[in-house]
């Protein structure tokens, strides 16, 4: 299930994570830009994966499990990684 989107939505919820405790849907819509029942629809999907890549809970927000905290990190590593590259050979 691995795909950009759900790459994009694993990153994003690893950075606000780290600013503090479990990511509200609305916060996430709006650093993706798309509407609220996008990120529910998605977040519906990312919780009913087996193994589980995030834990939701009613009105409370979502965070990440280890799975999904590991994918997110390796996302933020190749995009670093690509622009390392890109940085020394432009």
């Amino acid at each position: 299930m691995q795909t950009e989107a759900v790459g994009k939505y694993l990153k994003t919820i690893y950075e606000i994570q780290q600013h503090g405790g479990r990511v509200k849907t609305t916060t996430l819509a709006q650093m993706l830009g798309v509407t609220a029942g996008s990120v529910t629809d998605m977040i519906k999907r990312l919780s009913n994966v087996r193994p589980k890549l995030v834990s939701h809970q009613m009105h409370k927000g979502v965070a990440l499990t280890p799975r999904g905290k590991r994918i997110a990190l390796n996302v933020i590593r190749r995009h670093r990684l690509l622009e390392t590259f890109l940085n020394r050979v432009l």
